[in-house]
Parts: C-alpha cells; sequence; structure tokens
C-alpha cells in the first residue's frame, strides 16, 4: 500500500541569529494527521507521535538530540497496547511488554518486522 503525504507544517522559531525548525506536523491527503514532533537545535527532541489513518494513534516515541531515548509505544488499530520498549541514546535497551490484538499477552519469542 502506498500513502501519499499531502502536505507537511512546520513551526518555525526565528531568532537573530538563525532560523529553525522546532515543530512539525505530517497529514495525510485525507487531511489527517499522520505525524508530529519536535525539534531542538536541528535534531528531534521530545515527543513524537504517528497516527493511523483513521485517527487513532499508532506510536509514540521520545528522542534526544536526534536520537531515540526513553519509552516507545505502538498500538493496533483498535486502541490495544501492541509493543512497549525503552532506548538509550539510539539503542534498544529493554522490551517491557508486547500484546496480541485482544489485549492479551504475547508469550512467543520476540522478532523484529
Amino acid at each position: 500500500m502506498i500513502v501519499k503525504i499531502s502536505k507537511v507544517l512546520p513551526i518555525i522559531k526565528k531568532t537573530r541569529d538563525k532560523i529553525e525548525i522546532v515543530k512539525f506536523f505530517k497529514y495525510y491527503e485525507s487531511g489527517q494527521k499522520k505525524e508530529e514532533g519536535t525539534f531542538k537545535d536541528g535534531k528531534e527532541d521530545g515527543l513524537k507521535t504517528w497516527w493511523y489513518e483513521n485517527g487513532q494513534k499508532m506510536s509514540e516515541s521520545f528522542y534526544k538530540d536526534g536520537v531515540l531515548d526513553g519509552l516507545w509505544t505502538n498500538w493496533y488499530k483498535n486502541r490495544q497496547k501492541k509493543l512497549e520498549r525503552t532506548y538509550k541514546d539510539g539503542k534498544l535497551f529493554n522490551i517491557l511488554g508486547r500484546w496480541n490484538k485482544d489485549g492479551s499477552v504475547r508469550k512467543e519469542p520476540f522478532i523484529w518486522e
């Protein structure tokens, strides 16, 4: 499936010395928000959120100085939590939990898809 993005909306901060993007929004062609994130000094920093085209939250992650750092959570389209893991300095640190679409805990070994 190919998903076309029709709009990227940056929020720009202008100071005497520079112009920088501090926040951005991406949208599906339907107008539904697809992605939102923040920047600091030109790098992703803070909360980044993605949504399915139906408006349900797909995932949330945290960045520090442009790399993953902190909790990353994914959800199924039915709002059930899918996966929680943590990152430290851009590297996977720990898998906190995995769930099936019905909300039951997944017990089989984790395989990156």
